[in-house]
């Protein structure tokens, strides 16, 4: 979604249900786990079926910013904000790179999630 105005993020559940479905987000102190996905929010690792998944320090604050804002949709420049924090860079082109490196070390081994 590197055209587009935002990148969305599945809804947020409640603490009462059971483990997500592959469209929801289940928030804790820590942890946001959406799917097979487990993103700890302290430490900044993703875990996918408890593995780590290995990402670039710019892709993980992009997927920190999306999982911060479940149910909503993320500006660009809030992205902007958190992962570039000021600095001048070719966004788009930067932004792009983070998303496809999300995709491709997270997703690429499992069914298509729909949020």
């Amino acid at each position: 979604p590197h055209t587009g105005s935002g990148v969305g993020m599945p809804r947020t559940m409640s603490p009462m249900q059971n483990r997500p479905s592959h469209s929801s987000v289940l928030l804790n102190m820590d942890e946001t786990v959406f799917g097979p996905f487990t993103f700890d929010r302290a430490t900044g690792e993703l875990f996918r079926d408890g593995q780590p998944v290995a990402l670039p320090p710019k892709a993980t604050q992009v997927l920190a910013a999306l999982v911060a804002s479940p149910g909503r949709v993320v500006s660009r420049e809030e992205l902007y904000d958190a992962a570039w924090n000021g600095t001048v860079v070719e966004f788009d082109q930067g932004l792009y790179t983070c998303i496809r490196q999300i995709r491709t070390q997270s997703w690429s081994r499992v069914a298509p999630l729909q949020f």
